[in-house]
């Protein structure tokens, strides 16, 4: 049958509590922390699961533009602080790294 990523839920922005671990739960190829990924690490993680690099660059594409557009749109829920005052925004902190990772599998082929 035909290999495709599986969607993704019960995402949770662990960016947005101080305390909580920066590490990746399973590496993106070997990068183990948001920080130092990327495209060379999604290029390692399609060849690891036997995906072609195309589909996966372009579904990257996708999600981060759907993403950066919901949060400059106000359209992503920001409910955090009124959940628990010392975590941060996750817009605040998602935005840039969409953004980034973005413009870096947008350059690479």
């Amino acid at each position: 049958g035909m290999r495709r990523m599986a969607p993704l839920y019960d995402q949770v922005c662990t960016l947005a509590w101080p305390e909580l671990s920066k590490s990746l739960s399973m590496k993106i190829g070997s990068a183990a922390s948001l920080a130092e990924v990327s495209p060379e690490h999604f290029k390692q993680l399609s060849a690891d699961a036997r995906l072609g690099w195309p589909m996966v660059r372009e579904r990257l594409i996708n999600l981060c533009s759907k993403m950066a557009d919901a949060i400059r749109r106000g359209q992503i829920a920001d409910d955090t602080r009124s959940a628990d005052s010392t975590a941060s925004s996750p817009a605040i902190l998602i935005l840039p790294r969409a953004e980034r990772i973005l413009r870096l599998i947008e350059q690479a082929r």
